[in-house]
This record gives structure tokens, sequence and C-alpha cells, in this order.
């Protein structure tokens, strides 16, 4: 009888860590499936006056908030205000590679996608009307 008892009390935790952690591994795949699916448009500095942009974009769990300062036709600096994102990794290398290559069409940084593609779309909204 006790082995029974042992089993139910197993089988109990088992489905508590289950209700508890399921929600969270569900919502992560769905972001990294989602992050997927963004496409990055090309950038055409030519049509952006001078300027400070502000821009976000959020999915999910991560949010990125940018502060682009553009100038001679050149994107000059890339500040991270805000930036919301899980437990991987926080995907901020991907503004020194935008900043180097003045286009969105970086890698992203491995381990953070959902996070480099947030900071890239919200660098995109700050620059596209």
């Amino acid at each position: 009888m006790k082995q029974f008892y042992y089993i139910y009390i197993a089988l109990l935790v088992l489905l508590a860590a289950t209700l508890i952690f399921a929600p969270k591994y569900y919502d992560a795949h769905r972001a990294r499936i989602e992050a997927g699916a963004i496409t990055v448009t090309h950038l055409n500095l030519q049509g952006v006056q001078e300027g400070v942009y502000l821009g976000e974009y959020s999915l999910r769990r991560v949010k990125a908030a940018v502060r682009v300062t553009i100038g001679d036709n050149r994107i000059l600096a890339i500040e991270l205000i805000e930036h919301l994102h899980s437990k991987g990794h926080s995907g901020e290398a991907v503004i020194s590679a935008v900043l180097e290559q003045q286009s969105l069409t970086v890698d992203t940084v491995s381990g953070s996608t959902v996070s480099s593609k947030a900071i890239l779309k919200a660098i995109e909204k700050a620059l596209t009307p």
C-alpha cells in the first residue's frame, strides 16, 4: 500500500511540474517559430533625413525599443532604450553588426534569435514611415 502512495505522490509532482513549465515552454517555442517567420526589409537610408528616430517592437515576452541617430545617409548610433527578453541570450550584439554593415540584413545572435529579431524590427520601424 505504501508503494502506491509514493507512486501517487510522484504522479502529482509530475503533473504539477507539467502544468507549471509547459506553458512557458510552449510560449518560448511559439516565439521561436514566429521569429523565424519575421522578415527584415533592406534598408535604404537615402530617403531618411538626418535626425533621431524612435522605434519599438515586441514579440510575445520579448520587447525592444531603440533610438536611432541618422547623419550623412548613415546610421551613426543605435541606443537600446528598453530590452525585455527571456532567459536566453540578450541579442544586443546585433546592434554592432548593424552599425558595422549599415544594414538590417545581418545574422542574428546565436541563441537569441527572438531577441535579435525584435531589435532589428525595432530599428526597421524607427527608420520606415
